[in-house]
């Protein structure tokens, strides 16, 4: 392949700094909820569960334009596109600044779950059309790094903000930086050079998922992204907290620096992923092996609770390790993706990676309640605990299988179906 031109390069890498900043800034108004509760409780005078139920709208509009969202990138124009839902991102925190009701607040989080659906995506499209396929594995890497970072210290300026000048103030500022953030990118991506977006698409909509559909690989990576983010909805996201106070003896702020590590884990490891595989000239020895990472760490946090803080936490490292594979899924199915429609098809596995949390957390939320009402308090026993997360190490294996023997192999190369 002939080297990009330094100046097409630079480019390049600046729209993808852009985009970016676009992850990070959805970041920050995904996670705002959780550092500002007493103060949102207070001011739209609801309880724990209408503030719950408030915060999880932003999934609901997030979740269903996963698909949508792909089709457009493949259609529409990218600048267009990308403004429109940073402006989407930027009203719902306008309204939820200005909000004083929980329906209102609801209704601002529909709009920033809306907009927040092309963040990931943005990041994915550029590295698959302006630069070199040889890269965009590192690049796909890096960008589940930013949302994890994202995950993890977004919500300390909004704190720093919410303590100094109160919540509405710190949405408002983040409405402000939406705005700022659009009309940079409006300004600098007048005429983006893409190296791979050369086929104006005239397929109708139906076409395109259909023959995304009908590739078998997809539902395979579909499978092997569901299963190995569960451990990340059902145990970091949700009940890890609960189990490792319950299992250690830990406080709850001891396990839930704990619950970072993992995130910690998917963010350094994600771009090693890429890059090695890359490197290699392999994609299916790199989602073997994190499912056996991920099986073997998870089964040491669920038994070994006689450990230390510290050999926890890198357990919890090493899970995060095990659920970074699913960021190669995205690069095979590149792989197996005419260019045309690689936003499409990466949108639905952004959607197969959400949906796990959708069906996860609710069923291991059934089973736990079910084994708390037989214990008679509010969580299960240890031995019962133990039996019900089982399901997680199962789910990390499965990964391996899959790996191993439904996954082809395309040696980093397209392989269009």
């Amino acid at each position: 392949m002939v080297a990009t031109p330094k100046k097409s390069r630079v480019k390049a890498i600046y729209i993808f700094i852009l985009m970016a900043l676009f992850l990070c800034f959805e970041m920050a108004l995904q996670v705002s909820p959780g550092v500002m509760t007493s103060e949102l409780r207070y001011a739209f005078n609801v309880d724990a569960f209408g503030l719950g139920l408030m915060s999880s709208v932003y999934f609901y509009t997030y979740t269903a334009m996963q698909i949508p969202s792909g089709l457009m990138y493949d259609r529409a124009n990218f600048r267009t596109l990308v403004c429109f839902a940073i402006l989407v991102c930027a009203v719902g925190a306008l309204i939820f600044s200005q909000a004083s009701s929980l329906f209102s607040g609801s209704f601002a989080r529909l709009f920033m779950g809306f907009g927040s659906a092309f963040a990931f995506l943005s990041v994915l499209t550029v590295a698959d059309r302006f630069f070199e396929a040889k890269y965009f594995a590192m690049l796909a890497g890096i960008a589940q790094l930013l949302a994890a970072v994202g995950g993890m210290s977004g919500a300390l300026p909004i704190s720093w903000l919410v303590h100094h000048y109160g919540w509405r103030e710190a949405i408002m500022g983040f409405a402000v930086v939406g705005i700022t953030l659009m009309l940079v990118i409006w300004f600098s991506l007048v005429k983006p050079e893409e190296r791979r977006r050369t086929v104006v698409v005239t397929e109708s909509l139906w076409l395109s998922l259909g023959m995304i559909l009908k590739n078998k690989q997809m539902w395979v990576l579909g499978l092997y992204v569901f299963l190995n983010w569960a451990p990340v909805t059902a145990f970091t996201s949700l009940w890890g907290v609960p189990f490792l106070t319950t299992a250690y003896d830990f406080t709850r702020t001891e396990a839930a620096t704990l619950c970072s590590f993992m995130w910690l884990g998917i963010g350094l490891t994600a771009p090693l992923i890429g890059a090695s595989s890359d490197y290699i000239g392999r994609r299916n020895i790199l989602l073997i092996i994190p499912g056996f990472v991920g099986a073997v760490a998870i089964l040491g946090v669920i038994y070994l609770t006689y450990l230390p803080f510290w050999a926890v936490a890198v357990l919890m490292f090493l899970m995060g390790s095990g659920s970074a594979g699913q960021i190669l899924t995205f690069a095979v199915l590149r792989d197996f993706t005419e260019s045309v429609r690689v936003s499409t098809a990466i949108g639905i596995n952004n959607m197969a990676m959400v949906a796990s949390g959708i069906i996860m957390q609710p069923l291991f939320g059934y089973l736990i309640a079910n084994a708390s009402n037989k214990a008679g308090q509010n969580l299960p026993q240890l031995f019962d605990f133990q039996e019900i997360l089982l399901i997680l190490p199962v789910c990390y294996i499965l990964c391996s299988i899959l790996g191993k023997y439904f996954v082809r192999e395309t040696h980093c190369k397209p392989v269009i179906a």
